[in-house]
């Protein structure tokens, strides 16, 4: 706020931290989810709790933070259905891959 008055003529500042959309993600394979998405390192020694980066999620921007038992995301909030949506497929996808695994390959039925 102080820079505000020698930024006059120059620039605009605005607040834009409403125009983000937070969701958490947590479980056990949330870790496994991110990684079909995201171009980042998750390992939890590259990634430790409280890292931060910004990324793309698919290809929404992000905001990804290793929080606690989970992860916090953030996205513009006109991407978030996108996002949710693209989290819901990474979901699925690595559901029916563990459920292919847990039935053997290529057996016959």
């Amino acid at each position: 706020e102080a820079a505000v008055p020698a930024l006059a003529g120059l620039a605009a500042v605005t607040d834009q931290s409403d125009g983000w959309a937070a969701m958490r993600l947590e479980g056990s394979d949330a870790r496994a989810v991110l990684a079909r998405l995201l171009p980042l390192d998750l390992d939890a020694a590259s990634f430790p709790e409280g890292a931060a980066a910004r990324s793309l999620l698919r290809h929404v921007a992000c905001l990804l933070v290793a929080a606690g038992e989970g992860w916090e995301i953030r996205v513009p909030r006109s991407f978030a259905r996108t996002a949710v949506q693209d989290i819901a497929d990474a979901m699925r996808s690595l559901a029916g891959r563990r459920a292919l695994e847990a039935g053997g390959r290529g057996d016959p039925a």
